[in-house]
């Protein structure tokens, strides 16, 4: 998937470029920035729903040994705009809830899913995510995004492969 005249990296580098995931680091422990935006970790199937896997997982740490859980909500909420990222939107998060369902382990391989529900016009956009570890779904997540005013117009643009 590519935003319109753009290759994948190059779509990938502007939305991380201003992105504060992409930048955390200190408090949280390691950057975030790879492997969450690393494009060959992620991959889209025909029907447009976003798979990722990251293989030596999450590091910030909330209790021992168990991942934070804004770093779930963080990467869910990066899966859903990456998802749209392969639609050609650049959306802003409007509302996103998230249901923890296990604990997630710290460094455990990850795999992460996310689909576009639903669409309101070329302006809201309503996506579903999972974060799942050792074939169970640990969390999930429902948000609500937005095309701000100006932004690119989506066409359909996704392939098989980031």
């Amino acid at each position: 998937m590519n935003v319109p005249g753009k290759t994948t990296n190059e779509t990938f580098e502007v939305a991380r470029a201003h992105c504060i995931a992409a930048e955390a680091s200190g408090s949280l422990g390691k950057p975030f920035a790879e492997p969450w935006f690393d494009p060959s970790l992620w991959r889209f199937d025909e029907g447009g729903v976003l798979y990722g896997t990251l293989p030596r997982g999450l590091s910030p740490e909330g209790y021992h040994d168990i991942v934070h859980g804004g770093a779930i909500a963080a990467l869910l909420d990066a899966a859903m705009t990456h998802c749209l990222f392969g639609r050609g939107v650049m959306g802003l998060t409007a509302e996103m809830q998230v249901r923890y369902r296990r604990p997630l382990s710290v460094g455990r391989e990850t795999q992460v899913r996310a689909s576009l529900e639903t669409s309101v016009g070329n302006q809201v956009y309503r996506l579903v995510a999972t974060v799942s570890a050792d074939g169970e779904v640990k969390a999930e997540a429902r948000g609500t995004f937005f095309r701000p005013p100006g932004g690119p117009v989506p066409g359909k643009v996704h392939s098989a492969s980031v």
